[in-house]
């Protein structure tokens, strides 16, 4: 991302947590990945009504959650402090991976009681055997119609696993996301279908819709 290429050299104060153009960074991040969570899929500004704020949002079952936008690093910043350690260098006065803009996305942060976390707070300083910006990601999970998920290998499993993808809050909202474009009974034939595939993949006003990629595998398996 531009807004971290631009930090300049001063060998000094090289690490995110001197990074004080935080708020930039996740407009410019939330802008890239078309309005939505790079860890769940959940619309990001649509939700909120301000990608700086904090909210509340409702679960299928009407509990309240606080709920804010964060710049996410899949490799956590603990582990990228810790490798530059053991390369003998200082954190701080060399660029680690905490400030590479390839290790940092937008996400929604849960806040709160523990067992209501999923995505970004879920993972905390966990590895991720999978992440979103790997090329074919998104192959590597099977998303039902009734919001759940599950990996298509043991590294896509284990990811599941850690972000909790398959927390009762967020499977409901991905249901709700799938049946409000998907309804059986109104698809009359492929072009139906195709209708759909295409409204996921194509950005409206520059985002796409929440959980394009679960709704997307939905429709395509109706096709057979």
């Amino acid at each position: 991302m531009s807004i971290l290429n631009n930090q300049r050299p001063v060998g000094v104060n090289l690490d995110y947590d001197s990074f004080t153009r935080k708020g930039e960074l996740r407009q410019e991040l939330v802008v890239h990945q078309k309005g939505l969570c790079a860890l769940t899929g959940a619309a990001i500004d649509d939700r909120l009504g301000s990608i700086s704020s904090e909210g509340n949002l409702t679960t299928p079952s009407g509990a309240t959650l606080r709920i804010k936008v964060h710049n996410a690093h899949l490799k956590p910043q603990a582990e990228c402090v810790r490798e530059l350690v053991e390369r003998g260098e200082e954190p701080g006065r060399v660029v680690g991976e905490d400030m590479d803009h390839r290790n940092i996305v937008a996400a929604l942060l849960v806040e709160g009681a523990e067992a209501e976390m999923f995505g970004a707070a879920a993972q905390k300083d966990s590895l991720l055997p999978v992440r979103p910006t790997d090329a074919g990601c998104e192959a590597r999970f099977r998303f039902s119609g009734i919001g759940t998920v599950d990996g298509a290998d043991d590294r896509a499993r284990d990811t599941v696993k850690i972000l909790k993808l398959c927390h009762r809050t967020l499977a409901g909202w991905r249901r709700e996301a799938i049946e409000a474009f998907i309804d059986p009974s109104m698809i009359e034939s492929p072009a139906d279908i195709d209708a759909i595939i295409a409204a996921m993949t194509t950005p409206a006003n520059g985002k796409l819709p929440a959980y394009c990629f679960a709704i997307r595998q939905v429709a395509e398996r109706l096709r057979v």
